[in-house]
């Protein structure tokens, strides 16, 4: 008996902003959009997600996939700090990417 045991994916996140938040509708809010392994739909929350490792076996992973800037090559953080010291070099505008993707 070898000591590799598979791993299943059961479940996914993912940061979805309500494109349309805020009184005037014109406000991103960050939601996160899961969906566990055997629910019949999705769920939203804007609270943080919480891994208690009490509910994981030995073995769990987290995995975090970024999106990546289309014209610096770098994920969101690192692109809206490029040109440290308030200038930003890359001008990408990832409120309009959120907006023509969820809404």
């Amino acid at each position: 008996m070898g000591n590799d045991i598979e791993l299943v994916e059961t479940e996914w996140f993912e940061m979805k902003p309500d494109v349309y938040g805020g009184k005037d509708f014109d406000e991103h809010i960050p939601m996160w959009n899961g969906y566990v392994a055997g629910d019949k739909q999705d769920d939203t929350t804007r609270q943080p997600l919480v891994f208690d490792p009490k509910d994981y076996p030995p073995g769990t992973k987290i995995v975090v996939k970024e999106p990546v800037c289309p014209k610096c090559g770098e994920v969101f953080e690192n692109c809206m700090v490029r040109g440290y010291g308030g200038d930003n070099e890359c001008d990408f505008d990832w409120n309009e990417w959120a907006e023509d993707r969820y809404s």
